[in-house]
């Protein structure tokens, strides 16, 4: 596939490609620069913004990443209470603390030589994990929390992984961009692929792979029916598979794209709402949807032109924030549609993903035009006014043989799916130690015990993690 040079944007310069050749249209968030190598990283405070109280709507800290590289640019909050983000500069996932410290993890096999590994979506997994998808190498990988990086290549040659997710069944979901198919893939790593149908056909469908596939598979989310919703952009419908691959898809009334703009996106990203339905971009016609799980649609315009919404994701309480594409804004999404623009601080900047952390603030990625026309990548971390959403203390006295215990504060306003723990001693996880209780022994004396909380939330199946001020054990 070629690399496509992408100009400022314009609402049919972004996003998805829906040019008649499928080749042009393979990346949602697509960028030229290849840059190899290890990037270090200098945080810049744009305002001052506190992970220990809430940070007002609109506070940002920027941390300039590097040169941009060709691919996602995607970023999840992770298990650890750290964010992690796709890097297609250096072929790497970053962990981003919420101090600004970076570490990069090289994918360890071999890149397309033309345009690398096109790393694109990355999530948190139920195996405690992150997992990625490789667009180009046509494989899904997953990192640990140490940064040791596992991949396994798809059996249908050139089908493009994309979206993923993680589905209610304790698996990963993933969509095919160039194949009429959804992959589910098991944490050891067991594939099954299923057909996306036509809409209306029946019987056996077969997997087939196409440059101008019309029922291929977007961006995904974890729904709240027990299924996997993902969007179809080229076809303007979202789908439905259950958890042994039943596929139902749902029209959406957007507009055809003009003739002289054949490249405009009309379905991008897709999340769950804490109100029960699903919610989902419309990048061309410049607004946000809402469809119920029996496929009933209702649409809210952006109040800025051409702005592009573009990518989704669920904010604490009943809000959700979008990403605008064609401005260098995001915007905050009530439950009852109302769009509220919220402007990033640097020139000429467009985001291209978003999560919250722990912290309560949004974490976006965003690409920068640089003076020769190359990009660069920076990330913000932007107040939503929530202040920390998960925390942990440790409570009890630490002395030996006193039950410590690991207590969390959770003010998402989310629904708790499961919870995970891990103790700590001197900031590394003590084996065996997984439990909400921990009791001291000797050789923990003078050691700071510390506990770490993973919670997983439903239906949308985030994962935030929070770590505890450690306690020093005595006798």
């Amino acid at each position: 596939m070629e690399k496509r040079e992408v100009p400022s944007w314009t609402p049919t310069g972004h996003g998805r490609h829906e040019s008649s050749r499928r080749t042009s249209r393979a990346a949602s968030r697509v960028l030229t620069v290849l840059v190899a190598g290890v990037l270090s990283i200098t945080p810049v405070s744009i305002m001052s913004a506190s992970v220990a109280s809430a940070a007002p709507v609109g506070d940002f800290t920027t941390f300039p990443i590097g040169p941009a590289g060709y691919g996602g640019n995607a970023i999840a909050a992770g298990p650890d209470g750290n964010m992690w983000f796709t890097d297609n500069a250096n072929n790497s996932i970053g962990r981003i603390t919420p101090a600004g410290a970076t570490t990069f993890f090289p994918v360890p096999t071999t890149p397309d030589p033309q345009n690398g590994f096109g790393l694109f979506e990355i999530t948190a997994g139920p195996d405690g994990n992150m997992w990625f998808t490789a667009f180009y190498t046509n494989m899904v990988g997953k990192i640990n929390m140490s940064g040791v990086i596992t991949t396994y290549a798809l059996p249908t040659a050139n089908s493009h992984p994309l979206g993923i997710t993680a589905g209610p069944d304790g698996n990963m979901w993933v969509a095919l961009d160039f194949a009429n198919g959804i992959t589910r893939i098991t944490p050891s790593g067991a594939i099954t692929q299923f057909p996306i149908p036509a809409p209306g056909s029946t019987g056996p469908t077969t997997i087939t792979v196409s440059n101008d596939c019309n029922m291929c598979g977007y961006l995904m989310t974890a729904g709240p029916d027990n299924s996997v919703w993902f969007t179809i952009p080229a076809v303007s419908r979202i789908g439905r598979i259950t958890m042994d691959g039943v596929v139902t898809t749902f029209p959406v009334d957007t507009a055809i794209p003009a003739a002289n703009a054949p490249q405009q996106i009309r379905l991008s990203d897709i999340t769950t709402g804490s109100d029960g339905n699903l919610w989902f971009t419309e990048p061309a016609d410049n607004q946000v949807g809402r469809m119920t799980t029996a496929g009933a649609v209702t649409e809210f315009t952006s109040p800025v032109s051409n702005s592009g919404p573009t990518q989704i994701t669920i904010g604490s309480g009943s809000d959700l924030w979008i990403t605008l594409g064609g401005t260098n804004a995001l915007a905050k999404v009530t439950s009852a549609g109302v769009i509220t623009p919220v402007t990033l601080p640097t020139a000429n900047a467009i985001p291209m993903d978003l999560a919250v952390g722990p912290d309560g603030n949004l974490w976006s990625p965003s690409l920068v035009t640089q003076a020769s026309s190359a990009y660069a990548l920076q990330i913000d971390s932007i107040g939503t006014g929530s202040g920390p959403i998960l925390q942990t203390r440790v409570k009890g006295t630490a002395k030996i043989g006193s039950r410590l215990s690991c207590a969390v504060n959770n003010t998402s306003g989310w629904t708790t799916e499961t919870i995970r723990y891990q103790w700590l001693r001197n900031g590394k996880a003590i084996p065996g130690a997984n439990g909400k209780a921990f009791t001291p022994r000797v050789k923990d004396v003078r050691t700071r015990i510390s506990c770490r909380a993973s919670v997983t939330f439903t239906p949308v199946l985030n994962t935030l993690g929070a770590t505890s001020t450690p306690v020093q054990v005595r006798r």
